[in-house]
């Protein structure tokens, strides 16, 4: 079955790493300008702020706040959606490119390790697993699956 592009829109940066969604806003993280971008669902910057880090590649939403993964810096972030840190830990590996925000705890994939890593939201391992690739770069949470997106195979895989 094809897939059917229902819109598209110009990025807000030249180099958009991470995409997140609220319930009613997208949320992007973009590496050329270090910014996290608000955006509405046609791609009108609602509002920017600074990512706190220059390797920001992950975001996610839990509800209330928005969680970033920052390759450079090997940490994890809890902001608001004003851009106010509210706490950061060390992510579990050297490479967190991905995160997502599943019912009370964090999924971060880590290219380093090629670890998918459930974390507790004050950055505690609770468990571990190999990825299934090598280039995995983004994951989500749909409620009961994890996804996960590899770039060295171009394919996307549902986890229980």
């Amino acid at each position: 079955m094809a897939h059917k592009v229902i819109k598209s829109f110009p990025a807000p940066g030249a180099s958009s790493v991470g995409i997140g969604f609220d319930g009613k806003y997208l949320w992007v993280v973009d590496t050329s300008t270090d910014l996290i971008y608000q955006l509405t669902l046609n791609g009108k910057v609602v509002k920017s702020f600074a990512a706190p880090g220059a390797s920001t590649c992950g975001i996610g939403f839990d509800g209330k706040y928005l969680w970033v993964v920052d390759v450079g810096t090997d940490l994890i972030y809890q902001l608001t959606l004003n851009g106010i840190i509210v706490k950061s830990f060390a992510a579990p590996g050297a490479a967190g490119i991905g995160i997502a925000f599943g019912g009370k705890y964090l999924w971060v994939v880590d290219t380093s390790t090629d670890l998918i890593y459930q974390l507790t939201l004050n950055g505690k391992v609770v468990k571990s697993f190999a990825a299934p690739a090598a280039n995995n770069r983004g994951i989500a949470f749909d409620g009961k699956y994890l996804w996960v997106v590899d770039v060295g195979t171009d394919l996307i895989y549902q986890i229980s």
